[in-house]
């Protein structure tokens, strides 16, 4: 059995991909065939992160997970997420963008102070996570800090992250 996610992390593809793999593993007549799933993505809603962490942890016995081209912006808090689980990672795997969050397109926060004082504390606890648990470097982090993106090729993906596994 086979699923391949590589979409954006919307409300729609989330909930097929949830509903996908419901039906596989409810239609799977043979316990010893896991469900491969192919995953990638450019990002997305971080809201939508949970339903499929939760989702691959509750069926992690039965599920064999493995990363296409990218994992991107909330495709990057996915594999946080996941680290108690073997995840394989095929050739074609690029690596990860990684950015603090931000709202401002979707709001008029320039004149919240309050919600962007709650955005820098949140995005200071991500970086700081991410210094000492996930080897980024203090210049990354003040990169991170600025505002900017920081691409991670697939070497440092796998040295991030020591439950990826080559194929």
């Amino acid at each position: 059995m086979v699923l391949i996610f590589d979409d954006e992390l919307t409300i729609h593809t989330v909930q097929d991909f949830c509903d996908a793999v419901y039906d596989k593993l409810t239609s799977n007549s043979n316990p010893d065939d896991k469900l491969s799933i192919y995953f990638s993505t450019c990002g997305g809603d971080l809201d939508l992160i949970r339903p499929i962490t939760d989702l691959i942890l509750k069926y992690r016995n039965y599920i064999k997970l493995y990363l296409i081209l990218d994992m991107d912006s909330a495709g990057f808090d996915i594999l946080q997420h996941l680290t108690d689980i073997p995840i394989y990672v095929t050739n074609t795997f690029r690596g990860s963008l990684v950015h603090t969050s931000h709202c401002d397109s979707a709001r008029d926060i320039d004149r919240n102070k309050h919600y962007r004082k709650s955005e820098d504390y949140w995005n200071d606890k991500f970086i700081k996570n991410l210094l000492d648990n996930y080897h980024i470097t203090k210049a990354e982090g003040d990169l991170l800090k600025r505002g900017k993106d920081l691409l991670l090729d697939r070497n440092r993906i796998l040295h991030i992250f020591p439950n990826l596994i080559e194929e």
